[in-house]
């Protein structure tokens, strides 16, 4: 499972990378803010967010910020302040992804801190499973299966979409064979609910359509009391919008499964 950063305590606990670019005319931003061209790493240190070596305004240019959190996300080579690019994989990545974007003109609003306010640019789902009986077992096994697991994140102007501050996904194939975010370990259930992953509950996954139409997006998992028998559950058609969690209960009948 994974956590749900929510608060500002949570994305301080863990560094962010962010991209400058600087521009004479407002129009061309080919100047580097910072001494390379790739992300610089800022920390918050107990007291403020900080980053070094520290570099000077320069207060008669326009200023674009670009930022990613967390700092150890997929950052495709070439990206910057106007454009970057993000890979992510629900098979192997598992961190609420998200991005910022500010601009500034020092002239105009000062040379003070710059506030970067960060969007959540995944969806999360959360899994529950309770009877519909008196009865108490446990879940031993739990994955996804049909849909697209990667995808890669795109923010700023690309040439299609001039929107500066706009993100979207590019999502890739449909994959109707993996078992995507499988989990395993004894999670009791009974007429009361149990939480599938653990941390907040959670697990994430690229905004998308589920039940594609080229197979149902479905729930998949296993009880102690059942042994190797398969439970399986479509998932209703629904997009997963980034930045919204989706609870699903599982409710087992003597007859059926409804989700």
């Amino acid at each position: 499972g994974a956590d749900l950063i929510t608060t500002n305590a949570e994305l301080r606990s863990r560094s962010f990378g962010i991209f400058g670019s600087r521009s004479t005319d407002n129009i061309n931003f080919n100047t580097l803010v910072f001494e390379t061209d790739a992300a610089k790493e800022v920390s918050f240190s107990g007291a403020e967010w900080t980053y070094s070596p520290k570099q000077k305004w320069v207060r008669s240019n326009w200023y674009r910020f670009r930022a990613f959190w967390p700092y150890e996300a997929r950052i495709s080579p070439g990206s910057d302040a106007n454009l970057m690019v993000i890979d992510y994989s629900a098979i192997t990545d598992n961190y609420d992804l998200q991005v910022a974007y500010k601009e500034r003109y020092p002239i105009a609003e000062g040379v003070g801190r710059v506030p970067m306010v960060f969007k959540h640019t995944l969806a999360a789902l959360c899994f529950k499973v309770r009877f519909d009986e008196p009865l108490t077992d446990a879940i031993t096994g739990f994955y996804l299966k049909g849909l697209k697991p990667t995808g890669t994140l795109v923010c700023g102007i690309d040439g299609t979409n001039e929107n500066i501050d706009d993100f979207r996904w590019i999502s890739n194939t449909f994959d109707d064979t993996s078992e995507i975010q499988k989990c395993t370990g004894n999670k009791e259930c009974s007429m009361s609910a149990a939480t599938i992953y653990d941390g907040d509950g959670v697990i994430y996954v690229i905004p998308q359509q589920a039940s594609s139409m080229k197979g149902a997006t479905t729930i998949n998992f296993f009880t102690q009391n059942g042994g190797s028998a398969l439970h399986t559950a479509p998932i209703q058609s629904e997009f997963w919008q980034p930045g919204k969690v989706y609870t699903y209960t599982i409710i087992i009948h003597e007859s059926d499964i409804r989700l």
